[in-house]
């Protein structure tokens, strides 16, 4: 069995019970129903997929994975793709909006190369997990093969799981690279 397939047989339903639980707790206290919005919406939701009232949050990452897509080599993109890579290594400084951000809510930033067009020299603070350098244009057929994308989500659990050995309880995903915006659009 793959790591994806026995990751997937893991996941089990929020308790739904206790995500209603806490939002009575929540609108019984001094305060309108509902004045905290989605903040509310997160606390219910964390502690549901917790499975406990009280979810602990003491150790947190942002996890920012890098990598190009073919597609920008369509002109689709006001930036060129070595722009990724610089990004990379601001993010690895600790120079980048995600890193202040970072910083204030007291979360660690992990950054990953996934497939960067150009690998990334060598940073202590960047993690090699390259699939290949970038994806194809998906305007001309598969930007992946099904292989290589199992690979790329088989990357991302890694990570996921060494940092909640490390005692990670929240983890927050970001992503960069040159071409981005096409794909996700497109999907």
């Amino acid at each position: 069995m793959s790591l994806l397939d026995e990751t997937l047989a893991r996941i089990v339903a929020p308790d739904e019970r206790l995500r209603a639980e806490i939002a009575r707790k929540l609108d019984s206290k001094t305060k309108p129903p509902r004045s905290l919005g989605r903040l509310e919406d997160m606390a219910c939701a964390i502690a549901a997929i917790q499975r406990t009232p009280t979810p602990q949050l003491k150790k947190k990452a942002i996890v920012v994975l890098a990598g190009d897509h073919g597609v920008a080599a369509g002109g689709v993109s006001a930036f060129p793709q070595e722009v990724t890579v610089q990004m990379l290594l601001n993010f690895a400084d600790g120079g980048a909006a995600i890193c202040v951000l970072g910083r204030h809510a007291g979360a660690d930033v992990v950054i990953a190369d996934m497939g960067c067009r150009v690998a990334p020299k060598s940073h202590p603070k960047i993690l090699d997990r390259r699939i290949g350098p970038g994806t194809q244009d998906f305007t001309r057929g598969p930007a992946m093969s099904r292989d290589d994308a199992q690979r790329a989500v088989e990357a991302g659990i890694r990570i996921a799981l060494d940092l909640a050995e490390q005692g990670t309880a929240l983890i927050g995903l970001g992503e960069m690279g040159i071409g981005n915006t096409t794909a996700a659009s497109a999907m």
